[in-house]
């Protein structure tokens, strides 16, 4: 008697099934996705010489996250694209546009 391989899709278990099956429960895709907006302090803060920023979407959206002087003026655009929900972490190292070191604090 020969054994032979059964077809690849009768195998084939969905990312739901495989999490019902390993934890007993049913999956979720937005079980630990932000629920809100949101927009941390950055750490550390003054910075030396590397600060970093936390934010979390709830929906793909549009990002554009810019450090300003004290006149209003842009120093660097960190972010300028579309995004996913998650959780995002970006670092400024203190650089503007041009690449140039600016004051901290």
């Amino acid at each position: 008697m020969e054994l032979k391989p059964e077809s690849a899709e009768k195998f084939q278990v969905t990312k739901k099934e495989l999490f019902a099956l390993l934890f007993g429960k049913e999956y979720n895709d937005n079980v630990n996705m932000p629920k809100y907006y949101a927009l941390s302090q950055n750490y550390p803060n003054p910075f030396n010489p590397i600060t970093a920023i936390k934010y979390q979407l709830p929906k793909t959206t549009n990002v554009k996250l810019e450090i300003y002087n004290i006149l209003g003026q842009t120093v660097k655009t960190l972010v300028d694209a579309q995004q996913a929900a998650d959780y995002y972490r970006i670092e400024w190292d203190g650089k503007n546009n041009h690449g140039n070191q600016v004051g901290t604090g």
